[in-house]
């Protein structure tokens, strides 16, 4: 299991009537010219589903050999979703692709989001609603000393369009990633739209790219060069408090009256 699909080598059979099979190597022991079939629907991401109530069957081994490849069969059912609700779901595409910069994800608000048994990080939005989604994801390198990558997903939501867009930010380790998420709405406007940061070692970019079904596969890609500008977003945060600080200390405690010679 990796980034919410089963991996696995498997060689794909077309039937006369165009249905697609996944020939396992098994079969019966009575029967050694036939295989287990698993009926597969390939969708538009190039992944494959299997759909509720198409069952296994027996197939004859092809006489032409067919070679195995490696295809991604999605975990999940999508027959199964609310009719009264939709989830928009950010995948991690896949973990692997994280773990070869040597980043792990390590914690994700609001926490229910995170399925990590599927490798994904879920949005549910409401048909004809109007608002405004927000997920923080912090991304740890094994490196001890690099600072961590925190990205705010966020979904701005119109009816039944909803826009994925994410920020990606820095924050060092011992930051308290709980202060991060109850203030996250707080985030300066200066992070908008940044989709890249550096920690030192890595610099990341972060691709969003949507699928027809309703998934946005979060794709990171780590640039030759650190980008311009990289935000910290505790440091930012202290600003922003030392900004309402100042504020709060010069802001008028009432009228005042002057008297003087006419």
């Amino acid at each position: 299991m990796s980034g919410g699909s089963l991996r696995l080598y498997l060689s794909l059979l077309t039937t006369s009537s165009g249905s697609l099979i996944g020939l396992l190597n098994c079969g019966p022991r009575h029967d050694p010219q036939r295989r287990v079939g698993i009926p597969l629907t390939q969708t538009a991401s190039n992944e494959y589903i299997r759909l509720e109530g198409y069952h296994a069957s027996l197939q004859p081994i092809p006489t032409s050999s067919t070679s195995p490849s490696l295809i991604h069969i999605r975990n999940g059912n999508p027959s199964k979703k609310s009719a009264d609700a939709r989830q928009l779901q950010y995948r991690l595409y896949d973990d692997d692709v994280f773990a070869e910069i040597n980043l792990d994800l390590v914690d994700v608000s609001p926490l229910p989001c995170w399925d990590q048994g599927q490798g994904m990080i879920v949005s549910t939005l409401v048909p004809s609603g109007t608002a405004t989604h927000q997920i923080l994801a912090r991304f740890r390198h094994n490196d001890e000393e690099s600072p961590d990558f925190v990205i705010l997903l966020e979904v701005n939501q119109q009816g039944a369009s909803a826009e994925p867009k994410c920020h990606v930010m820095t924050c060092s380790r011992n930051t308290s990633f709980q202060e991060l998420a109850d203030r996250q709405q707080y985030a300066p406007k200066r992070s908008s739209g940044r989709d890249s940061a550096s920690n030192g070692l890595v610099h990341l970019r972060i691709v969003l790219k949507p699928d027809t079904q309703q998934l946005v596969f979060v794709t990171p890609e780590v640039l030759s060069h650190p980008p311009d500008i990289t935000i910290n977003i505790a440091t930012e945060l202290q600003k922003s408090d030392l900004m309402l600080q100042f504020t709060e200390i010069w802001k008028p405690r009432g009228k005042a009256i002057w008297k003087g010679r006419s």
